[in-house]
Parts: structure tokens; C-alpha cells; sequence
């Protein structure tokens, strides 16, 4: 990926995908009659070189006030080590004392995919890494007594982790999944099977050569769970959802159970620890 020729042209549709996705806002804007405005953003698997973070991904953040997580193709981290495969959180924070700062955070992924296995034949190329696991708190009200939203993800095939998904469901609120999966029937029954285990929204956001992005949140009405549903391929395609009503998004798990929201599954608490 690093190649003269493919980095040119990787760099070039990153530019691209930027482009549109602010051309989108315009639409969006005029379409629904919302604020032009980006919380967050997330982009595939393997969808861009470390060397374009600092170029592209971190002025976009900066202007847009827009939290990303994106897949990044294979990286030395440790040196002398194999590659591995990751995905970068950017958060844009705002203090008093400095102004708007830029976090990057890497998460990793542990459980390599079959594909990726074979790159470890006859030599280890490619290894698992994921020393830890990320959940981002998204301030979304002024006043510091409310909770955040808070925000979390894996990288593709550690999505498949059930024991991640158990350790995750009292502590984020959105797991979003970025991949790069050929199997896409899998990853959509995974995500319908996730938003409910899990009880809250779950984002598929796969690679356009295969298609299978979609998002599903625990409502009761199927034409609400289903938030979108992108297949058909190979297409580069963008998708918006919203949370119109965060608090009551919050309060989904809270006793009597009612209202827009399915019944909660067994041992699920409310209360989340995260901080």
C-alpha cells in the first residue's frame, strides 16, 4: 500500500470520499432542514494509509468539530514486529485552558481474519493486536451532569467476539464495526443479532467493493430497527443516521420497559459504569 503508483491513488479517493461526504451535508441540510453538522464519522477497514491521517483525516476532524474512526491499512507499530491491523479514533476536544486539541487513539484488532492468517506463511507478517479497547464519551449537552453517548468499536472479525460483546453491552451505547468482509449475509445477521444482545445501536460500515453496511438500534418496529441497509456492490456509498432524542436513546434500558423500545434482554443493566 505504500507503492508510488497506489498510494497516489488511494490518497486520491480518501480526497474523494472527504469531498462527498461534505458535499452530502449540503443535501442532508436542505433535505431535512438540520444544522450542517458532523459528530461523527466512520470509514472501512483498511480504508486509509497511515500517512494520510495527519494530511486528511485530522484537518476534516478540526474543521467539522467531527469525531472519526476509520480502518487503517497494515502498520508496523512495534518495531521489528509484524504488521497490524487497527483503526484510529480522532476526537476533536475543546478546553478553556488550550482550545481545540486533537486526540488520536489507536484501536487494535486481536483475531486475525482466515485471509489475513495466510499472509503468516511461510513467515509471520501480520500479527493480532489489541491491547486494549476504546469507548469514547461524546458530550452531547452543555450542562457536565449529563452522561455522555458513549461511543466504542472493533475492527471486522473482532466484532465476532462474543465475549467482547458481553464485556462492551453496560458500557457503550453505539458499537460500530468498520470492515472489509466479502461475507456480508454473516456481518448483517451478526449486527441484527448484536443491537438486541448488546441493546444498543449497532454500525456496520463495510467496504464498498463488497457492499453490507447497515445500522440497527433496539427499537420495537422493524421499520425502525432497520436504520439503513446499503447492499449491491462494488459502489461507493454514504450513509446518514441521526439520534434525534439522545436522552431518551439514554433511557432505553430503564424499567418499565415501554414505549419505542424492545424488551430488554436477560441481565442487561442500565447502568453504565464507563468513565
Amino acid at each position: 500500500m505504500s507503492d508510488r503508483v497506489t498510494r497516489r491513488r488511494h490518497r486520491n479517493h480518501l480526497s474523494a470520499a472527504l469531498a462527498a461526504v461534505e458535499r452530502m451535508l449540503d443535501l442532508r441540510e436542505t433535505h431535512q432542514d438540520r444544522a450542517k453538522r458532523l459528530d461523527w464519522l466512520i470509514l472501512p477497514e483498511l480504508s486509509v494509509h497511515p500517512d494520510d491521517v495527519q494530511t486528511h483525516l485530522v484537518p476534516f476532524a478540526r474543521f467539522h468539530k467531527t469525531i472519526i474512526f476509520a480502518g487503517l491499512t497494515y502498520e508496523e507499530v512495534l518495531p521489528g514486529q509484524p504488521l497490524v491491523n487497527s483503526a484510529i479514533w480522532i476526537i476533536p476536544v475543546w478546553s478553556f485552558e488550550r482550545g481545540l486539541e486533537i486526540l488520536k487513539r489507536r484501536q487494535g484488532k486481536k483475531h486475525l481474519a482466515r485471509e489475513e492468517e495466510l499472509f503468516n506463511v511461510p513467515v509471520p507478517l501480520v500479527q493480532g493486536f489489541r491491547p486494549c479497547q476504546w469507548l469514547v464519551g461524546y458530550e452531547w449537552h452543555l450542562n457536565p451532569s449529563e452522561r455522555p453517548l458513549w461511543l466504542t468499536g472493533s475492527v471486522c472479525y473482532d466484532a465476532t467476539d462474543i465475549q467482547l460483546a458481553a464485556d462492551l453491552r453496560n458500557h457503550s451505547d453505539i458499537f460500530a464495526v468498520p470492515a472489509c468482509n466479502r461475507d456480508v449475509n454473516t456481518f448483517d445477521q451478526m449486527a441484527l443479532a448484536l443491537h438486541y444482545h448488546m441493546y444498543q445501536m449497532v454500525i456496520v460500515a463495510n467496504n464498498g467493493t463488497f457492499g453490507g453496511s447497515n445500522a440497527y438500534a433496539p427499537y420495537r418496529e422493524p421499520y425502525i430497527r432497520q436504520i439503513f441497509h446499503l447492499h449491491g456492490q462494488p459502489q461507493a456509498s454514504i450513509a446518514f443516521l441521526e439520534i434525534d432524542d439522545i436522552p431518551a436513546f439514554l433511557r432505553r434500558g430503564e424499567r418499565p420497559a415501554g414505549g419505542p423500545w424492545k424488551h430488554v434482554p436477560a441481565g442487561f443493566t442500565s447502568e453504565h459504569r464507563s468513565s
